[in-house]
Formats: C-alpha cells, structure tokens, sequence
C-alpha cells in the first residue's frame, strides 16, 4: 500500500478514504477497463463491418498505446481479484468478446468480412488491444500515426480481408 500510496502521490490515509482495501483498487481498475472497452466499442463508426471494426479496434488500441488517459488494465490482472469477484469481470469480458463477434458477424454479413469464426477472432482483437500496451516497449519511439499501418492494419488485412 506505500507504494501504491506513493505511486499516486497521496498519503494512505487518502487512498483508504477512497479505497476499502487493494481489491477494492483493483477491482475499480478493472470497471474502468471493461467501460473503456465498451465506449470503444459503441462509438459512432461510419461504414461497412470492417470498417466499423477496425475503427473501433484502432480507437481501443490507440487509448492502450498512448497510456494517457490510463491504460486498460491486460486480462491476465483477474488472478489478483476474489474468485467471487472474478467470475463477474469475467463474465463481463466475455460479453465484450461476444459484442466483437457480433461485429465482425454482421461484416461476413455485408461481405465487408470474409467467413471467419466471430468468437475466436473477436478473442484474437482482444489480444491485440491488450498487447499493444507494450508496442512502445517493443517498437521504441512508435508514434500514435504509426499503430495504424504498422500494428492494426497487419491484423485486419491477414484476418478479416476478403479474398479476392
């Protein structure tokens, strides 16, 4: 808790004002993450399901990349939280997976996508998104304009392209 305390520049007195305990921390992290997701994914995109989709994705990534305004916290940070709390964010997790699915269904849909299984490649983004966290660690100095080209549209031209 002092270094978390410390992290954050206020004393424990205040993080336990805000805070019952560390769960309850990790826990709020963990609500942030899933409603950032869930803006991400509900944004106003214009186009076909591809290009819906790749909006949406970008958006998600960019905010992971950039770490500004916080990065989502990476699925992996379930182990820290009470296994009766942890079956909820699951649960929560996947209805996020499931809402990509349905995105990339309704591109097979308008042939905007090519035949694909919406679950396991709507689990493929949520990696995507997850990883590109660490995109500055493994690509130093990338520039926002440069997830695009570099990072996204790889995985949307491999996965989801039709074939022509």
């Amino acid at each position: 808790m002092d270094k978390i305390s410390a992290k954050l520049n206020v004393t424990k007195g205040s993080f336990y004002y805000h805070n019952t305990d560390k769960d309850d921390l990790v826990s709020a992290c963990v609500e942030h993450s899933l409603d950032t997701l869930r803006q991400g994914q509900a944004g106003p995109y214009p186009g076909d399901g591809l290009e819906r989709l790749a909006a949406a994705v970008l958006s998600l990534a960019l905010h992971q990349a950039a770490g500004r305004r916080g990065r989502m916290l990476r699925h992996y940070t379930l182990v820290s939280l009470s296994p009766d709390h942890r079956q909820s964010v699951q649960a929560r997790y996947q209805r996020t997976a499931l809402r990509f699915a349905a995105m990339i269904s309704e591109g097979v849909a308008d042939g905007s996508i090519r035949p694909v299984d919406p679950l396991i490649a709507a689990l493929v983004l949520m990696v995507v998104i997850n990883s590109t966290a660490y995109l500055n660690a493994a690509v130093p100095g990338i520039t926002a304009d440069q997830v695009e080209p570099n990072y996204i549209r790889p995985v949307f031209t491999g996965l989801f392209t039709p074939a022509e």
